[in-house]
């Protein structure tokens, strides 16, 4: 099954959280209270643009969500490959001596192979991805 991201839907899930929204998305986020910290501090950051003071902070993390609500609604497969991967990248990093020879190596290695196993099962499997790239 796959499915065709188009520029209409990413607009329609770029519309701007309101300041409350935002907040609340982050209270709710499984993170640190000093991480919540920060991401309060960049959804705060301004700058000026031409006259204007732009909130530059609460757009870039408005885009980051938006992107993530679009990722896990087409491509869910996809995005449980690339956490499980992490996640197994980490726990191998853990393991004494080994882990810290080859983990760095082998981390990167684990999010790309079961991102990718994810994202062959979100677009149908390897002979499907093929027949549409060849046009066969």
């Amino acid at each position: 099954m796959s499915t065709t991201i188009t520029l209409k839907e990413i607009a329609a899930h770029n519309e701007t959280m309101t300041d409350s929204e935002m907040v609340q998305r982050i209270r709710s986020l499984d993170i640190s209270a000093q991480d919540k910290g920060l991401l309060r501090a960049l959804m705060e950051a301004k700058t000026e643009i031409g006259g204007v003071m732009v909130r530059i902070g609460k757009k870039l993390l408005d885009i980051c969500f938006s992107a993530l609500n679009i990722l896990m609604e087409h491509f869910p497969a996809t995005m449980a490959g690339l956490l499980l991967g992490a996640l197994l990248g980490l726990v191998f990093s853990s393991i004494p001596v080994l882990g810290w020879l080859l983990g760095p190596m082998l981390g990167p290695i684990l999010v790309l192979g079961v991102g990718t196993m994810g994202l062959l099962k979100d677009l149908g499997g390897l002979a499907l991805v093929q027949h549409r790239l060849v046009r066969v």
